[in-house]
């Protein structure tokens, strides 16, 4: 299988039929048996930073450390070259919230909306999302 670039793809199925198995595996967050998966020509598995820093994972589950958002960004910021400080205002207006909150502070629908905000902001060619809409209303 392959993607074209500027393409938004879903994968549909029943619970328990791969789904976010497949999304580890073209993270190279976990090593398939058998095939491999090629990130612009880079076997993920092998975690190159020049991979790694174009593609982000917004996971089903995750925890966000009790600090403020910017603090949070500051952080992560230089793992992603391509990091738009713009489009991360933008998507954080959009949602109604701001830079300074604190993300220990924040409902599970709040921490999606500011992971799904970074993962965004990070402007990476490759941008997966499990379970996107989960705790969203």
């Amino acid at each position: 299988m392959s993607f074209e670039e500027g393409g938004v793809y879903g994968l549909l199925g029943k619970n328990g039929t791969g789904k976010t198995t497949l999304l580890y595996l073209m993270m190279g967050l976990l090593r398939s048996q058998s095939g491999s998966i090629l990130f612009n020509g880079t076997d993920v598995t092998q975690r190159r930073p020049e991979v790694l820093n174009d593609m982000f994972l917004v996971p089903e589950e995750y925890n966000l450390p009790s600090i403020a958002l910017k603090d949070y960004v500051k952080v992560v910021r230089p793992f992603y070259p391509r990091f738009s400080d713009v489009l991360l205002r933008g998507c954080l207006n959009d949602f109604g919230m701001s830079e300074d909150m604190n993300l220990g502070m924040l409902s599970m629908g709040q921490k999606k909306k500011v992971y799904m905000s970074v993962a965004l902001a990070a402007n990476t060619h490759l941008l997966l999302m499990d379970e996107p809409t989960n705790g969203l209303s």
